[in-house]
């Protein structure tokens, strides 16, 4: 059975300000992805994350560094 879920990287922000300025730094770094709930089986400090293919991962850490240190990295099979 497809559940239409596939393999997606959650990092999680101790403040939405820092959910939405990774948002930013991705947006204009090019990275493919997009802020979500925190899935309600991750407990972080705030109730966004940014949501990411696996492939994305590096290209996320290159545009956030030196900016924002997220709190965790998360695996989990996801829509979207």
């Amino acid at each position: 059975m497809n559940t239409g879920k596939t393999k997606k990287i959650v990092a999680t922000f101790a403040t939405t300000s820092d959910a939405i300025q990774a948002e930013t730094l991705c947006k204009e770094a090019g990275v493919e992805g997009r802020l979500i709930p925190t899935p309600s089986d991750i407990s972080a400090g705030c109730g966004l994350a940014f949501m990411m293919p696996p492939s994305e991962e590096p290209r996320f850490c290159a545009a956030i560094e030196g900016h924002l240190t997220p709190e965790g990295y998360f695996e989990r099979m996801l829509r979207g």
